[in-house]
């Protein structure tokens, strides 16, 4: 009887040991799938876009240091041209407004070529030389409308009157009677309209 039953148990602790190896030996499943709802990191993605941010924002500052560099060098130029111009070394004036011209078409910046055409003008009509300051004043009025500016601006007017002075000097006189008549036709209508203006909005004043 007691072999019978250490037969028993060694024949379960055999079948145990069998189940345990069955067991162990089972295959384990895969992972799920990524899925759509599920995205896996990414940081190499997010890394290569946080570089081209960055390098985009380098490049951003640099440009608009070097523009920035640019226009107070043109300025510089302008300030030193009408300090030669007032000094009466015209020559070396008008160099200066050439290179301050030159670094601004350059750099793109509108309002210094129309600002710079402006004051070559006024040299050149000061010189006495009316073939370049007619031309300049032209080129400086076109710049002028072509940035958005009115015909009635007061800077067009002015320019307008100076090219009616020229086409009277070289006997344009034709063109020196329209030009005139335009300037005064112009500056009727601007004070008509200022007239019309309640003077509390002229002053300021909340009605």
């Amino acid at each position: 009887m007691l072999r019978a039953a250490g037969s028993r148990g060694l024949s379960s602790g055999r079948s145990a040991r069998a189940r345990g190896r069955g067991l162990r030996t089972l295959p384990r499943p895969d992972p799920p799938p990524l899925t759509a709802a599920s995205p896996g990191p990414r940081p190499r993605a997010v890394s290569l876009a946080a570089l081209a941010f960055l390098a985009a924002t380098r490049l951003f500052e640099r440009d608009e240091k070097e523009q920035q560099k640019a226009e107070d060098r043109i300025i510089l130029l302008i300030k030193q041209a009408k300090l030669s111009a007032m000094k009466g070394n015209l020559e070396d004036a008008e160099q200066l407004f050439h290179q301050a011209l030159h670094l601004a078409q350059q750099s793109q910046n509108s309002q210094a070529i129309t600002y710079t055409y402006t004051q070559m003008a006024n040299l050149a009509f000061l010189r006495g030389d009316l073939l370049n300051a007619e031309k300049l004043f032209k080129a400086a009025t076109s710049f002028l409308l072509g940035s958005g500016t009115p015909q009635d601006d007061n800077a067009v007017i002015e320019m307008s009157l100076k090219l009616c002075s020229i086409y009277a000097s070289t006997e344009q006189h034709n063109l020196a009677v329209e030009g005139y008549n335009w300037c005064i036709e112009t500056l009727e209508e601007k004070v008509q309209r200022q007239k019309a203006v309640p003077e509390e909005t002229l002053s300021g004043k909340i009605v």
